[in-house]
Order: C-alpha cells, then structure tokens, then sequence
C-alpha cells in the first residue's frame, strides 16, 4: 500500500473511532436515564469532550500531512 493510501485508511479509522467515542456517552445517559437538572451538566460536559476529541483528531491529520506540504513547498 501506498502512502497515500495509508494515510486514507489511517483517516478512516480515527474517523470511525471518534464517532463510536462520541456515541457511548450518549448511550450510556440514554441507559441511566439521568434527571433533568444532572442531565444539562453531562451534555456540556460530553460537548466540551466531544470538541476536544475533535480537536486532537484535527491536529492529528495536519501534524502528518506537514512533512508533505514542506516537501512541495522547496
């Protein structure tokens, strides 16, 4: 495989973890059936992860793709 296509199926696969990552705290709420009031503080809680989680998934692809963009620009 390709580096290019590594890089592809690398992408993919954080993808597909950080969806499965950010549906189990939802999950888990929907089995606990948590009260109203407990309920707002775990969802900004879950959205303040969620944004981190999405962040690192960022800073993750263009830290990789900086070898590359460096390469083009010489």
């Amino acid at each position: 495989m390709d580096l290019l296509g590594s890089k592809l199926v690398i992408l993919a696969l954080f993808g597909l973890v950080k969806f499965i990552a950010g549906l189990t705290p939802s999950i888990v709420l929907r089995l606990l059936k948590a009260h109203s009031k407990r309920q707002r503080i775990i969802g900004k809680a879950m959205g303040g992860v969620s944004c981190s989680g999405g962040g690192v998934l960022l800073a993750t692809v263009f830290i990789h793709m900086l070898p590359e963009a460096r390469e083009s620009i010489n």
